[in-house]
């Protein structure tokens, strides 16, 4: 249902309710919903307030759970030092397994890496 909200497939648009949506069902234990919450925190995405120990925490569950999207973007947290402490190693870590999992931009740092 979030994604219904988010973009207005069949009902109307509504980022408050997209969230909502989204939230419930991290809380509830879905890997996509728990990225597109620590999205949401990390960009301040659906009018909501940028908290990046928030979006740390959301990305990192989505990540140990295999969301390929959350993998990456916990990464580049990492890298970037966003919500945490900067750790390359740990970083390459993550977006090496989006990269085993099938995210696109993962595959091509990775091969870019590897040379």
């Amino acid at each position: 249902m979030g994604k219904c909200y988010e973009t207005g497939l069949g009902i109307e648009q509504n980022d408050a309710m997209a969230f909502r949506m989204f939230y419930k069902a991290a809380d509830m234990g879905c890997p996509g919903a728990m990225h597109n919450v620590g999205v949401a925190y990390l960009g301040g995405n659906f009018g909501i307030k940028i908290d990046l120990d928030k979006a740390f925490e959301y990305e990192k569950k989505a990540a140990e759970l295999g969301d390929r999207n959350a993998q990456f973007n916990l990464g580049l947290m990492f890298i970037n030092g966003d919500g945490v402490r900067a750790d390359e190693d740990v970083g390459f870590y993550w977006i090496n397994e989006a990269a085993k999992n099938g995210h696109e931009r993962a595959i091509m740092i990775m091969n870019q890496i590897r040379g």
